[in-house]
């Protein structure tokens, strides 16, 4: 809530901000919020005009923003950014998109897509998983999860098959999949996971 910092380095400007986690309700602050374990969704908006002080307290103001002035983040006040850790060299990459998908105009979509995996000589682990969203859809991503799908019900035509979930199983994956494991979830705020060094989902 108390700005303790502000400064400018390399054209990036920083402020650091001071305020309690858990703050007691105030009728005279609708906006005095607690901080929840989780994503925070945090607003924020600038101008490039310094701020006009009078008076002797001098007391000072900001010229309302335009609409390209302004912006949006999901952020974990907990747990921070996350770690980044070295893979061994031995590690393969898998990586699996949707194919040209266009979000469309409505509130919520889920949308489903069935993969497999390359074939491998023998066991492997999986050790990290992460996001990739494409570039300016950072706000209309919220959520996606991945499921196990038991190999024995999947169909050669089912494969890399994609489209808006079932209407009545809209949170599920699709029908091949619904008797499935989840492996993982990820949601805006969040960013890659590692698994411990000990650590392995068998594939």
């Amino acid at each position: 809530k108390d700005l303790q910092a502000a400064w400018q380095e390399d054209g990036v400007t920083f402020l650091h901000f001071n305020r309690e986690l858990f703050p007691c309700a105030d009728e005279e602050d609708p906006f005095l919020k607690q901080i929840i374990k989780g994503t925070t969704f945090v607003i924020f908006a600038f101008n490039d005009n310094e701020p006009i002080c009078s008076g002797e307290d001098d007391e000072c103001s900001l010229e309302a923003h335009d609409m390209q002035s302004m912006g949006s983040q999901s952020i974990n006040f907990f747990s921070g950014e996350s770690a980044v850790f070295d893979m061994p060299d031995d590690t393969q990459n898998f990586t699996f998109l949707m194919s040209n998908y266009t979000i469309p105009a409505e509130d919520t979509t889920y949308y489903c897509k069935i993969f497999k995996l390359p074939d491998l000589d023998d066991t492997h682990h999986v050790v990290k998983f992460e996001p990739i969203v494409q570039e300016g859809n950072e706000g209309a991503v919220h959520h996606y999860v991945i499921y196990q799908c038991d190999e024995d019900i999947i169909t050669d035509e089912a494969i890399d098959a994609e489209g808006v979930c079932a209407t009545d199983f809209e949170n599920m994956p699709a029908k091949e999949c619904r008797s499935s494991s989840l492996l993982w979830g990820w949601a805006i705020g969040g960013g890659a996971l590692y698994l411990p060094e000990n650590v392995g989902l068998p594939i």
